[in-house]
């Protein structure tokens, strides 16, 4: 006769599969735990956002003295553009990866002249935000889903300034891929830095950069990006001073609702971030610079509802700051792409 199994037993969870714990299981536990230690919970708002980019800093594994490291920029090609000039660049500093970028000048627009810093995502690279293809940048090809970021901002007498993200495009270990960032991420954590970090400083050069053309109003300085840019984009605007507005795409909401959710590309991930602040609580140290949080209702990354409720929690934190009125959002019909016509409406605007 064969003998009876309690239904809490341990023997009872081995023979049913389903009453298993799988390791999912054990992360969503920890996170339910999880305590944002650096989380803006009231109180003198500009004293918290010190102490919080700071915290943020030693997350990223960013150095402060590349805020002081010497470049120099060469010019790889000029070209004359329907909608203005365009030059490719490519900066080099001791120590730092060569980074490629094109300088966008709008035709017959007054200086100083506003810039948007245009970061594409997981895409073949930055020669979509001027419509070209990889292969010949001579020859026009559209990108689709408004990834033409820096021809959008030609068309609204904007200049832009496009970069290279690592392990995008020319910044690639390996050519044959769309985008390659794996094994750049696991390198940057076994050197106690992060991907998202080098990409920061990368934009911070860029700032700087900038800052000596006489032709740039330096006080109207915005990033945008989609998805992976998108994540630059704000963790760039929570830490440089030199951004006035940030339009991140794609790519903000809570941790557990954007990065916990699915598989997301290893170049997002911050070591140990869910004890330490949560996406609203980054983006809150651009207050009060003023924010557009673009959106997809159905985007795989955040979502129309999650995407709200951690907007809510950005729009607090930028009323405690004194700054509702420069918190916004705009939320598209379909999913993970940039929103054009939305967003551009706002951006002129505020920037």
């Amino acid at each position: 006769m064969m003998s009876s199994v309690e239904p809490d037993s341990p023997a009872a969870f081995a023979l049913d599969p389903s009453q298993r714990r799988s390791p999912w299981d054990e992360h969503k536990a920890l996170v339910a735990q999880a305590t944002p230690a650096m989380a803006y919970r009231g109180g003198d708002f500009a004293d918290w956002k010190t102490q919080a980019r700071q915290r943020l800093v030693d997350r990223l594994g960013l150095d402060p003295q590349e805020e002081n490291r010497a470049f120099e920029v060469a010019v790889l090609w000029d070209r004359p553009h329907r909608l203005g000039r365009i030059q490719k660049l490519l900066l080099r500093a001791p120590g730092f990866a060569d980074m490629p970028m094109y300088w966008c000048v709008p035709a017959e627009a007054q200086a100083p002249l506003p810039v948007m810093i245009c970061l594409q995502g997981h895409t073949t690279g930055m020669h979509c935000s001027i419509g070209v293809s990889f292969e010949d940048e001579s020859i026009p090809e559209p990108a689709g889903n408004d990834r033409e970021f820096a021809l959008q901002c030609l068309e609204r007498g904007v200049a832009a300034l496009c970069i290279e993200q690592r392990g995008f495009g020319e910044r690639r270990d390996n050519v044959e891929r769309k985008s390659d960032c794996q094994h750049m991420a696991m390198r940057a954590l076994m050197l106690g830095r992060t991907l998202a970090g080098e990409r920061v400083a990368d934009v911070n050069l860029a700032c700087r950069w900038l800052a000596d053309q006489p032709t740039v109003d330096a006080s109207r300085i915005g990033i945008m990006g989609n998805s992976g840019g998108g994540t630059t984009s704000i963790y760039a605007a929570a830490l440089l001073k030199a951004i006035h507005l940030a339009v991140p795409s794609c790519s903000f909401g809570r941790l557990y609702d954007t990065w916990f959710t699915g598989s997301r590309c290893v170049c997002g991930y911050v070591p140990d971030m869910l004890h330490h602040l949560d996406l609203p609580d980054v983006l809150a140290l651009h207050a009060p610079s003023p924010v557009l949080v673009v959106g997809g209702e159905q985007d795989y990354h955040c979502p129309g509802p999650p995407l709200r409720m951690a907007f809510d929690d950005l729009r607090a934190r930028y009323a405690a700051a004194g700054a509702a009125d420069a918190c916004h959002l705009a939320v598209g019909a379909e999913g993970h792409r940039f929103y054009a016509d939305l967003a551009w409406p706002k951006v002129c605007e505020l920037l």
